[in-house]
């Protein structure tokens, strides 16, 4: 039995893969001839190009309209930004069970619970340099929420401020320490 369920999950998870790419290439990304590259100025259209990334249901790849700024010297897909997906190679979806994955231990035992109970494959290594990318996303998000931000990897407060989380308990940070530790949400 647990080998046909196996199996059978796979299947369905390509079959899903499937689904979503045929979906996602629904939109080409194509904003028109300048959109803003992020920092003022307006890029200009170069290309299509495809991008692979990971999802929950398995790699899927979508073209999109890719940009260059002049100005930035840099491209850019505005298609990425939308779905989540600019400048990493993991869905938010597959990003979120990476990071739940990551904190119940090491990473090479995440990556074997991932694959075990979701059925995606991830390295060790990418499993930590995603949950580290997240961590470091999550923490600049609070970084910009709170009074006073200072540049530095852990802003020091003067003054206490609550934090709460998803069932309204709180921790304190009083004289730039915790000195409370309580789970936050980062919505």
């Amino acid at each position: 039995m647990e080998a046909a369920e196996a199996v059978i999950r796979a299947g369905m998870l390509r079959l899903g893969a499937g689904m979503l790419e045929q979906l996602l290439a629904a939109d080409n990304g194509y904003r028109g001839p300048g959109p803003d590259c992020g920092n003022g100025h307006q890029g200009e259209f170069a290309a299509y190009r495809d991008k692979t990334f990971d999802t929950v249901l398995g790699p899927v790849t979508l073209t999109r309209a890719w940009y260059h700024c002049a100005a930035c010297k840099h491209g850019f897909a505005p298609r990425d930004a939308e779905l989540g997906v600019a400048g990493t190679s993991l869905s938010p979806g597959l990003t979120a069970m990476n990071d739940t994955a990551a904190a119940a231990g090491p990473f090479a035992k995440a990556a074997v619970l991932l694959e075990k109970l979701a059925g995606v494959t991830l390295t060790a290594k990418r499993v930590e340099r995603a949950a580290e990318a997240s961590g470091a996303a999550q923490a600049a998000a609070v970084r910009e929420r709170l009074p006073g931000r200072c540049p530095h990897s852990v802003c020091r407060v003067e003054r206490a401020m609550p934090v709460a989380d998803h069932d309204a308990s709180g921790a304190e940070l009083a004289g730039g320490v915790w000195a409370r530790a309580a789970t936050m949400s980062w919505s």
